[in-house]
């Protein structure tokens, strides 16, 4: 994410305000990843590796593992 504008002034405004979508949508990754390997635990599976998730509209992409202990 870049810091300046198009005329090569720092613009921190903007780049806060989409730094702060990055990690909304980061954490919802993070959400829907555990969320997602809950079920896969109750439904009696066993994730294996990593779970890798890309927004659609944004492509950020996330790589949520599986924590030690569940």
């Amino acid at each position: 994410m870049d810091r300046y504008n198009s005329s090569h002034k720092a613009d921190l405004t903007a780049y806060q305000a989409l730094s702060g979508i990055d990690q909304s949508i980061k954490q919802v990754g993070r959400n829907l990843g555990r969320l997602i390997i809950t079920m896969a635990h109750m439904a009696g599976f066993q994730v294996i590796g990593p779970l890798h998730l890309r927004h659609e509209k944004t492509g950020k992409e996330i790589l949520v593992r599986e924590r030690k202990g569940e």
